[in-house]
């Protein structure tokens, strides 16, 4: 097919002009692709685990723990390194790199003979992929500076609505093709955003960006941690990242419990519920993420995230005192629109001021926190469901009260994303330094 062929012609009209805005776009999709992939096949893990050979419901969940926390614990130690990579190769290579990576490894599992095999690919997942780590650097790469909060917040809304979506999707999947089929698929997924990434992303153009000299005195890590703590907000936001996305990805594990506490020991009712509340508040969380990466250009991070804490903190208290599936929904939905749109607002202003040079490595230094919190979450509701099934609501209260006196002074003197002083640089319709 030619560049001047009519269909070559009609896809080009239907792109954005400016080639940051494609290249938005092209995140944009490929996130969700592969966040919708994963959801159609990690609920279903335990269930693989089963049919691999694993007896016992104790030995059944500690397997899929093992298997669940392995990979985003390796993305998180590597995400720094292949964030300098980044930096010196270009993105659109890590990501292509990425992409395939995760397009062979989930192909793979469908052909696992036994578990040892599935923890096997799923720690090379973790060690090459990273997808998520690397998706905040891709989408502000070329973005104009006012822009940074919109495109995070639309890649935010973008992941979190591809989750909401799997819930939907996986039980049909399940009853036609099956647990192993349904790994193809997700497969499948990945290489149409592989194919996207590489037919309409571009790299910003390569600059040569002078050495800055370090400290007198500090080489090596000293002197890195020392540009950290010049960056505005970047370290505070770190425990922040961290213990607000704990808290968040605690709850996959005790939503379904918690209802079957209300409802009785119905597995299909309890399904559907569990499903239905999930969605929702995914939902809301996704409308949150889109309004509040617009709100960081226009309010001060710290009025934003001490409302988003308390009223995260209110939220959880409440789900204490649930007696109906109707009341925990309502607090779901409600904890979604408050505090979803906190990963957003917390890559966006420790993006705004990042420098170009180091953007990718540096992002990898927020996605590594992040990633961190998404796996301790699940194992320490776990433990903590051991000593009560309410036991992880009254724990997120105590941790975002924590937070609040936290971000209030370390964060007091942050404005907003800043607006750009002179006009940004636009990307012309041709690759540069393609990958």
């Amino acid at each position: 097919m030619t560049s001047d062929s009519p269909i070559v012609r009609i896809v080009a009209a239907t792109l954005p002009r400016k080639g940051w805005r494609r290249n938005q776009l092209a995140v944009n999709i490929a996130a969700g692709l592969v966040f919708f992939g994963f959801t159609l096949v990690m609920p279903f893990l335990p269930l693989y685990v089963a049919a691999l050979g694993v007896k016992g419901v104790g030995k059944i969940a500690l397997w899929s723990g093992v298997i669940l926390s392995v990979p985003p614990l390796l993305a998180a130690v590597l995400g720094p390194f292949w964030g300098r990579v980044g930096d010196r190769y270009g993105m659109k290579l890590m990501v292509l790199r990425v992409l395939t990576t995760m397009t062979v490894i989930w192909g793979l599992m469908c052909f696992a003979f036994n578990v040892y095999h599935v923890l096997f690919l799923r720690i090379l997942l973790g060690i090459f992929s990273g997808f998520s780590a690397m998706s905040a650097a891709l989408v502000t790469q070329s973005c104009p500076p006012d822009r940074i909060g919109r495109a995070i917040g639309s890649l935010q809304a973008s992941q979190i609505l591809s989750t909401a979506a799997g819930p939907l999707v996986r039980g049909i999947l399940y009853a036609l093709i099956g647990i192993r089929n349904a790994f193809l698929v997700t497969s499948g997924l990945c290489l149409v955003a592989l194919a996207l990434i590489a037919a309409l992303y571009r790299d910003a153009p390569r600059q040569d960006f002078p050495a800055e000299p370090a400290p007198r005195g500090m080489t090596g890590p000293r002197s890195r941690w020392a540009e950290l703590r010049t960056l505005p907000g970047f370290l505070p936001l770190l425990p922040c990242l961290f213990l607000m996305n704990l808290v968040d990805r605690s709850f996959a594990s005790v939503i379904p419990l918690f209802v079957q506490s209300l409802i009785g020991d119905s597995p299909e009712t309890v399904a559907a519920v569990s499903g239905a509340i999930v969605t929702f508040q995914a939902l809301a969380a996704a409308f949150s993420a889109y309004l509040l990466g617009r709100l960081a250009a226009r309010q001060r991070p710290r009025r934003i995230l001490v409302a988003i804490l308390a009223g995260g903190a209110m939220t959880a208290l409440l789900m204490v005192f649930c007696r109906t599936t109707e009341e925990f929904l309502t607090l779901r939905v409600l904890s979604g629109l408050l505090t979803g749109g906190a990963i957003t607002l917390g890559y966006s202003v420790g993006g705004a001021g990042l420098p170009a040079a180091r953007r990718s490595s540096l992002y990898g230094i927020l996605s590594s926190a992040t990633l961190l919190g998404g796996a301790v979450g699940p194992l320490a509701s776990g433990i903590l469901v051991g000593i009560s099934l309410r036991a992880p609501f009254f724990a997120s209260t105590l941790t975002y009260l924590a937070l609040i006196p936290w971000v209030a002074v370390s964060l007091a003197n942050l404005s907003p994303i800043p607006r750009p002083l002179e006009t940004p640089l636009v990307l012309g319709t041709r690759p540069v330094n393609q990958a």
